[in-house]
């Protein structure tokens, strides 16, 4: 199945033909961003780091930490890059996307560069 589900995503990507376009999933996943990471040493910077999903899911950034942080998606490069974008997320502050299209989707916190995490959509 893995095997499969990776053909079809390099599929996707290199032709932008979607051969599943009605497959989608209505539910929730979630992201913490734990309290009390403060270095690069730390890899728990998000829980989980990475995240594989189906279209349609709605993932929501929770900080559980004391201060604030950002949410924001990358290029393989690192360059900051639509579509995900939020503001500040101060203490118990929640942040959702809802991820409509298959692919790899890069993230990080622009206020501790550091913090890195991705998500797969099926």
């Amino acid at each position: 199945m893995e095997k499969d589900a990776v053909q079809y995503s390099l599929y996707y990507i290199a032709s932008g033909a979607d051969l599943f376009p009605h497959v989608k999933s209505s539910s929730m996943e979630f992201i913490v961003i734990p309290r009390g990471v403060v270095s690069p040493t730390n890899v728990t910077s998000f829980i989980p780091l990475h995240l594989e999903i189906f279209r349609g899911t709605t993932v929501v950034w929770i900080n559980e930490d004391s201060v604030g942080h950002v949410i924001q998606s990358t290029d393989d490069m690192g360059k900051p890059i639509p579509p995900i974008t939020s503001d500040v997320l101060r203490t118990n502050e929640e942040f959702s996307y809802t991820f409509e299209n298959p692919g790899i989707y890069h993230y990080y916190d622009p206020l501790d560069s550091w913090r890195m995490g991705t998500i797969t959509v099926w």
